[in-house]
């Protein structure tokens, strides 16, 4: 690994709050097969395994995390929560909330073809990531990201079972309309230590400018991205 590539790693791994001991699992696991077939003398050197493995060890976490959260619920409850949180919407939606895709390699063509934005392949480098995570540090280090990343997204009564990936959405529908892409930034944190209150911007360039509040980051850009989805559907009709 090339000591460019070695910088622009650690850069996530400060993202990530977790260091790999070794850092060629993390790169692997954000090498697309695409990449590996057109640099790569070693065809299986992507990440394609990596995914098989974290896609397995993202359900026992996150069904784990479950059954603690809910103790009254049945199979059929903690299933469909489940299915809700472990979906690629969902897992896209959290690549990018690392930025997953600024550090993803990707063959020529799948770069021209705007791969580094589909939400297939960043769902797909997600699960990879926790599978590299589980190798290096083993299943207490992936518990711990798992219920970093995904408690929030569980909502707290159990009641709103059908949750919505607004900002997976979002971006959908202002690439392909606009030809840009969404961003996000932080305005604010108020309220008390334990119970603070964050203030996310959202941006859609040369189209709007809105703002949300929510108990997290991830929970008030969520806000921001459903709101921005109902201003644009009402300008389009």
């Amino acid at each position: 690994m090339k000591g460019e590539r070695a910088s622009l790693l650690k850069l996530l791994e400060q993202e990530l709050s977790y260091v790999f001991q070794n850092i060629s699992l993390l790169d692997q696991a954000l090498t697309h097969p695409s990449f590996a077939h057109e640099y790569s003398h070693n065809f299986l050197n992507h990440n394609e395994r990596l995914e098989f493995l974290g896609d397995a060890v993202l359900n026992f976490c996150v069904s784990d995390l479950l059954l603690t959260k809910y103790p009254r619920f049945d199979e059929g409850k903690l299933s469909l929560l489940r299915a809700s949180l472990v979906n690629e919407r969902t897992l896209g939606e959290v690549a990018l909330n690392y930025h997953l895709d600024r550090y993803i390699l990707l063959g020529k063509g799948e770069e021209k073809s705007g791969g580094r934005k589909k939400t297939s392949i960043l769902a797909a480098c997600l699960e990879a990531l926790i599978g590299a995570i589980y190798v290096d540090g083993g299943i207490n280090a992936v518990s711990a990201f798992v219920e970093r990343e995904f408690a929030p997204l569980s909502p707290e009564d159990g009641k709103d079972i059908s949750f919505h990936n607004y900002r997976g959405e979002l971006q959908e529908i202002v690439v392909k309309r606009f030809r840009v892409h969404p961003r996000y930034f932080l305005l604010g944190q108020a309220g008390k230590p334990h119970e603070p209150v964050f203030e996310m911007g959202l941006s859609i360039p040369g189209v709007l400018r809105i703002s949300a509040k929510g108990r997290n980051k991830k929970e008030a850009a969520r806000r921001a991205a459903k709101e921005a989805l109902k201003l644009l559907q009402e300008e389009k009709s």
